[in-house]
């Protein structure tokens, strides 16, 4: 997307002014609406200075189920720095952390996977002097507690999800999204994931009912 997919913050655009509301919500004041981009319902966070949400051109006002659902997903992930967690695998996620440690010259403790040495020299070219000055003290903090990426990695697609199951208020929409199957598939797809299991049991949970009243959803 570029300019022309850019809408004015002063559009009144009623499709910007929902988006503008679950960012509200999750504490992101500015950020960017981008209509357009190659899936007409796809919706994905830019992270940056300003954060941008990038939305297909068949998300309307008012929001579905999904498309708030992907909209209050994107802006959690852009709050709590994890918009990565839904693009890249386990091991790339666990590189970058280490890759970062490594160029703090701290040592991460952590397996040495085997595409590291190139995210290193990706990240390394990428970061600018700002992002250099910021990194050495949250990376001390991650080697100070002996953090385990790959597991940060996971508890991170979890939080996700649960976002997008309360703002839905559908777990199975949240689920063929994860597991990339048709709602009619998803019975044989749930019973082999251990993550689809792990959301269902918070769906099922008395903190689900609690959550989604208060933030005045009702229960559905």
């Amino acid at each position: 997307v570029g300019r022309k997919e850019r809408v004015d913050a002063k559009s009144g655009m009623p499709l910007r002014n929902d988006v503008a509301a679950w960012m509200g919500a999750l504490g992101i004041g500015e950020f960017e609406l981008f209509v357009g981009g190659r899936d007409p319902v796809g919706v994905q966070g830019v992270a940056g200075e300003v954060p941008a949400i990038v939305v297909g051109a068949n998300i309307k006002s008012p929001l579905s189920a999904r498309a708030r659902a992907a909209v209050a997903r994107e802006a959690f992930a852009l709050r709590r720095g994890t918009t990565i967690v839904r693009l890249r695998d386990e091991a790339t996620i666990a590189s970058i952390a280490i890759a970062a440690c490594n160029l703090c010259e701290l040592r991460l403790d952590a397996p040495n996977f085997a595409i590291l040495g190139d995210v290193q020299r990706q990240l390394g070219k990428a970061m600018s002097r700002k992002v250099k000055k910021m990194i050495p003290e949250i990376c001390q903090e991650m080697v100070a507690r002996r953090s385990d990426v790959v597991q940060f990695s996971q508890a991170s697609q979890r939080s996700l999800d649960r976002v997008a199951a309360l703002a839905g208020g559908d777990a199975a929409l949240v689920l063929c999204d994860v597991l990339g199957v048709a709602r009619g598939e998803l019975r044989r797809a749930v019973s082999a994931s251990p993550r689809a299991d792990r959301l269902l049991r918070f769906v099922l949970s008395p903190t689900y009912l609690q959550l989604r009243a208060q933030l005045g959803m009702g229960v559905r």
